[in-house]
């Protein structure tokens, strides 16, 4: 019986490298509606929490009078009256308006309720210092969960003139400016001044901006990521710019793309830090100061320092309400808060409690990048 049987014909090279071809070929099809689906998918994932987020800032407004949560409603002086301290009052006494931070509006949003700890991380931020708060290691190595006892609104100790404690976690981080551990991931419409008005629940006002994906930095020092997180002019060349973790976290490769919540309850997605606009002045044809003019979002137009070209030294009224995103916090990774971390100081007394704050100051959150020039009483 005949048991030879035809050798096995192999691959040749040139058939080799016909297939390595095509599947090279495949590949170069299939790569970019991979990585676009992708991107559309942490867009969704994004937007998602983001609505949730804006969402209970509607729900929180129910509570405060169509005033949205922020952390100055909540930490308030105590009440005095004729001379007698009648002690904490909830809806009563002087605001805290110190504490009006992004990081602050996080935590106040947890004690109260209005949302979870999860809630303040987007799914897809690749900050390599952010995580949720008893789930990310903190700098000591710890990791240490939202401390819900820390509310104790009625404790004699209390000062808020000193510090919000008491009225939530203070050591709930969201300083971006060093490397050590955050825990919120997006920014913030500026709780100062004349701000304060468009943190309200007045859909039928003219839309502009509460929360929004954070900028990104133009310096490769990462000491200065606090201010150049609100600089909406970036320079490309500079290597933190390029390293920026929020750079591709929605868009292509070296793009900013980010999500915008709305006052009209809406998630937006913008390519551009100019969406917004405001009106407070801007020249027209006929040189009069009712024109509306671009608005960049991350950018501080409010400033003694500050008119657009060709109007220098003209700055009377511009941006008195523009819309800016920061990304503020009180310095206070620690819990402990010292003068110098205040947005704004007391001023006067009644019995021991302050009558008005002063002259909000920015040199912690900002870097001394802003300068703010209105009174607050």
């Amino acid at each position: 019986m005949n048991t030879n049987t035809k050798p096995r014909r192999g691959f040749t090279i040139v058939e080799l490298m016909i297939v390595v071809a095509i599947i090279g070929l495949l590949m170069a099809l299939l790569l970019p509606a991979v990585s676009s689906a992708l991107r559309n998918a942490h867009a969704v994932s994004d937007k998602v929490a983001m609505k949730g987020m804006g969402d209970s800032l509607f729900n929180s407004a129910e509570d405060f009078n169509t005033r949205f949560i922020r952390p100055s409603l909540v930490a308030r002086c105590d009440v005095v009256k004729r001379g007698k301290n009648h002690g904490y009052v909830p809806g009563q006494g002087l605001e805290g308006k110190p504490w009006d931070s992004t990081e602050n509006l996080h935590s106040v949003m947890i004690m109260k309720g209005y949302i979870g700890v999860e809630s303040t991380n987007s799914p897809v931020d690749n900050n390599p210092y952010l995580g949720v708060k008893g789930q990310v290691e903190e700098d000591s190595g710890d990791t240490i969960p939202y401390d819900f006892t820390s509310w104790d609104p009625g404790n004699s100790d209390n000062n808020v003139a000193d510090s919000p404690v008491g009225f939530m976690d203070t050591t709930f981080s969201g300083q971006l400016d060093d490397e050590s551990t955050d825990h919120c991931s997006w920014a913030t419409q500026l709780l100062a001044g004349n701000r304060y008005r468009l943190w309200e629940a007045n859909p039928s006002s003219e839309e502009h901006a509460l929360i929004s994906t954070r900028f990104v930095t133009d310096s490769a020092d990462s000491g200065s990521w606090a201010a150049d997180l609100t600089d909406g002019i970036t320079n490309t060349s500079e290597l933190g710019y390029k390293l920026s973790p929020v750079l591709e976290q929605l868009g292509a490769t070296n793009q900013w793309v980010g999500h915008v919540y709305t006052s009209q309850g809406t998630v937006t997605q913008e390519d551009s830090h100019l969406a917004f606009k405001f009106h407070a002045s801007g020249q027209d044809d006929n040189d009069s100061y009712a024109k509306a003019i671009a608005d960049n979002m991350f950018e501080c137009e409010f400033t003694n320092s500050w008119s657009p070209d060709g109007l220098e030294g003209m700055t009377s009224g511009f941006g008195n309400a523009d819309n800016f995103m920061a990304f503020s916090n009180n310095g206070n990774s620690t819990g402990t808060y010292a003068a110098n971390d205040k947005f704004c100081l007391a001023d006067g007394n009644n019995g021991g409690v302050p009558t008005s704050w002063k002259y909000l100051n920015d040199s912690v959150f900002l870097k001394s990048h802003l300068s703010f020039d209105y009174k607050e009483d």
